[in-house]
């Protein structure tokens, strides 16, 4: 890490960390997305799917979230969706401040171990066509675009995304 410390994954179980997870995502969303997909969408996306109450459904439906820590301190968030064909990287972000510090890569290191501990050989996620640096930032880490998906999400609101996959 050329970043300012050891960063370490904690497993989210239960409130305690659901409401740090909720702290993270008020703190990344609105400065990241708000550019690329406008306050509304941003809005809209932060109340259906990164609520607190949908959060515990995932990890009740064995979602795997885990906290990223640098000295102590929350500093990302990263989920990891078993799809039985592959892993579904289904979000990892990391705060503003700490960003191009090798977090992210870490954090993908992780999502690969994970998957091949669960013997799957591939790894997918969605990024928004217009997330410039997540898409470069992918293709860093060994990514490709597979292909492109538009889907209406409701309230008005469409995905406008790439599918991007790795084998590992």
């Amino acid at each position: 890490m050329s970043g300012s410390g050891k960063p370490t994954l904690i497993r989210a179980k239960g409130k305690e960390h659901t409401g740090r997870i909720i702290a993270l995502i008020n703190d990344i969303w609105p400065e990241h997305y708000t550019p690329i997909i406008g306050e509304a969408q941003v809005k809209y996306m932060l109340e259906t799917y990164q609520s607190e109450a949908q959060i515990t459904k995932e990890i009740q439906d064995g979602v795997e979230y885990y906290i990223l820590s640098v000295n102590g301190s929350d500093a990302g968030y990263l989920a990891l969706d078993n799809k039985k064909e592959a892993m579904y990287l289904s979000k990892l972000y990391v705060v503003n401040r700490l960003r191009n510090k090798g977090y992210g890569k870490f954090m993908n290191e992780f999502a690969e171990k994970r998957a091949a501990e669960l013997g799957l050989t591939r790894i997918f996620l969605n990024v928004h066509k217009n997330n410039k640096n997540s898409i470069k930032a992918y293709e860093k880490m060994g990514y490709m675009k597979v292909r492109e998906v538009i889907k209406e999400i409701g309230g008005g609101f469409i995905m406008d995304d790439y599918i991007m996959e790795k084998f590992i």
